[in-house]
């Protein structure tokens, strides 16, 4: 829905200015992701790619690379995503544990997707497999945590207390 979309629109902004830019290690990632001369593109996977802000950006920034978002949700970007960038519905895992990914993907992003991903070791095999020689993996992962007015983390609570 568009406020989900907006949470994480506003989501990507912060994280980039937290980050710098869409990525860190800038000179690997422009490597990575470099013009080539047998004529192919370089190939970027966003797993989780939420609002596709991340991926529509790359793509902007990248437009000689095939830039791939995908979700278990479709994906309805703020801004009209360009030609390079396609979105894909599915599963994670299950996408990327076909053969057919090995050795694809000269960058691979993940942010925030801990929660949503059953076998997180499983998934990081997988990407593994499917980052070419070479490849850049930029992964964003937190911790969360509630607080209070006054800065008091707050501890689980059961259903019906104050």
């Amino acid at each position: 829905d568009l406020a989900e979309r907006d949470r994480l629109d506003l989501q990507h902004e912060m994280l980039k200015s937290a980050v710098g830019g869409l990525y860190l290690a800038r000179e690997a990632v422009q490597r990575a992701l470099s013009s080539r001369v047998d004529g192919s593109n370089p190939k970027v996977l966003d797993i989780g790619t939420g609002s596709g802000k991340w991926a529509v950006d790359m793509a902007k920034e990248f437009p000689h690379a095939e830039v791939v978002g995908l979700d278990l949700v479709p994906v309805h970007p703020s801004s009209e995503a360009p030609p390079n960038c396609q979105f894909i519905l599915g599963d994670c895992t299950a996408f990327l544990d076909d053969p057919l990914y090995e050795n694809t993907f000269d960058m691979i992003h993940a942010r925030c997707i801990m929660p949503g991903v059953p076998n997180y070791r499983k998934l990081l095999q997988h990407i593994w497999k499917a980052l070419r020689p070479g490849g850049v993996f930029f992964v964003i992962e937190g911790r969360l945590a509630l607080f209070d007015e006054h800065r008091q983390k707050l501890g689980v609570q059961s259903e019906g207390d104050p």
